[in-house]
């Protein structure tokens, strides 16, 4: 008879070390905690510096003119008119994951931006959640404080 059992430990490796280091904020501006395997509560505030940023080269996201070394972006908030620095747990809201001790993006309930080449305008696309379940490594997080009222 095998017993259902909840994982104690995570393969992944901390999730804090995919901090970006250009990011504004220290470490202990994050609200982190940890739970029973690989859950998590990373709590950010909705304003600009909170991002986390995927290669396409390491996402199963494929788009016709975005470049396999280009770069993508998931806010928590579609455009930037709405940063209001409230609370937001972006481990759940872009559905981070581990697998094969590497930490993915599940969800992008906003869409995300990117540059199709060098110099040109961003795109925001998938802010209809046409994207949701596809698995982007993770390469870079921010994390803005959260606003206290």
């Amino acid at each position: 008879m095998k017993i259902n059992s909840v994982a104690t430990s995570c393969e992944c490796p901390n999730i804090l070390e995919l901090k970006d280091p250009q990011s504004p904020n220290h470490d202990d501006e994050i609200l982190f905690t940890e739970g029973a395997g690989c859950d998590r509560n990373i709590t950010c505030g909705s304003k600009r510096f909170t991002h986390v940023a995927f290669y396409f080269k390491d996402s199963e996201i494929v788009l016709d003119d975005g470049a396999p070394r280009a770069t993508a972006a998931l806010f928590p908030y579609p455009f930037e008119g709405e940063e209001t620095g409230l609370p937001v747990d972006i481990f759940i809201l872009f559905g981070m994951m581990c697998e094969n001790k590497e930490w993915y993006v599940t969800k992008y309930p906003t869409g995300f931006t990117y540059h199709p080449t060098g110099n040109s305008p961003s795109k925001l696309v998938g802010t209809n959640g046409e994207y949701d379940g596809k698995k982007s490594k993770i390469h870079v997080l921010s994390c803005a404080p959260v606003l206290i009222a």
